[in-house]
């Protein structure tokens, strides 16, 4: 896929799930989903910004959501601390505390549903437009994509990557299963250019036994006869099938996009 293509994409909307582990802890709290690691704090101490005196974890919790580098926090006692890492892979034993992580619940939700998350915040760890805002950009792009990892002032990788126009395939009105037009996608470094490959998203019940975000199935795509063909290292987790770029109710750890605690998967349009 030509750079200079990629580089004129304009980075006006973008979306922001961030996997977690299913073996921890996670509770709702107002479209989040928080998962909380017991006796465990952050390795490093810098990463903590803010400390507050308060002892009820909503209440900490709040407070992380209203401050746009709060991506994750922390309960020691009766100290909240507000903190911008985490992650499985830099957190150390602590007796007494608990870290925490979120997620917003719109990871499971079509782009036709309106599910805004932090609007006024945009930032790099949860942010969903309105569906209002959405068909505003669109009306002035051409293109979507989904990116892993992405993160401000970096390079985007082409690996764990999907982009198409909106002409082919327009994922704020697309209802259903089948496989689509992409201009390029890569899973698991398996790519294909100007080729079909196997895409759900369902937001009615006629349509699909239940709601699911968009998300393209790596393993279901070849019986499907889509041009895409990931299904070596694929997983079904006794499901139909890989849930890649969103949903992951069945995901791969061979992803990017849902490798670790830490993945983030962005979807943007532009053009």
């Amino acid at each position: 896929m030509p750079k200079e293509t990629l580089l004129r994409i304009a980075l006006v909307l973008f979306t922001y799930f961030i996997f977690y582990p299913h073996y921890h802890l996670t509770e709702s709290f107002s479209g989040f989903k928080l998962t909380s690691y017991r006796n465990k704090v952050l390795a490093e101490d810098s990463h903590c910004f803010q400390n507050i005196t308060e002892v009820k974890i909503s209440n900490c919790f709040q407070h992380c959501l209203s401050n746009c580098f709060c991506t994750s926090f922390q309960m020691c006692g009766s100290t909240c601390q507000l903190c911008s890492g985490g992650g499985l892979g830099i957190i150390r034993d602590q007796e007494g505390c608990s870290h925490f992580n979120f997620t917003a619940d719109e990871e499971k939700a079509s782009f036709v549903s309106n599910k805004p998350n932090r609007t006024n915040s945009p930032n790099a760890q949860s942010y969903r437009m309105t569906k209002a805002r959405m068909k505003v950009v669109a009306q002035d792009s051409s293109k979507w994509r989904i990116t892993c990892n992405y993160e401000p002032g970096e390079k985007i990788s082409y690996t764990d990557y999907v982009e198409t126009t909106l002409e082919k395939l327009d994922i704020l009105s697309f209802n259903g299963n089948k496989c689509v037009e992409v201009d390029y996608i890569s899973i698991r470094g398996k790519n294909c250019t100007n080729c079909t490959a196997y895409m759900l998203q369902s937001h009615n019940k006629d349509v699909n036994a239940y709601y699911m975000g968009l998300h393209f199935d790596s393993r279901q795509g070849p019986s499907f006869s889509c041009d895409h063909n990931a299904s070596e290292g694929s997983h079904s987790c006794g499901k139909p099938g890989e849930d890649d770029f969103g949903f992951y109710d069945c995901y791969n750890t061979n992803h990017r996009c849902s490798a670790t605690s830490e993945s983030l998967t962005s979807a943007w349009l532009g053009g």
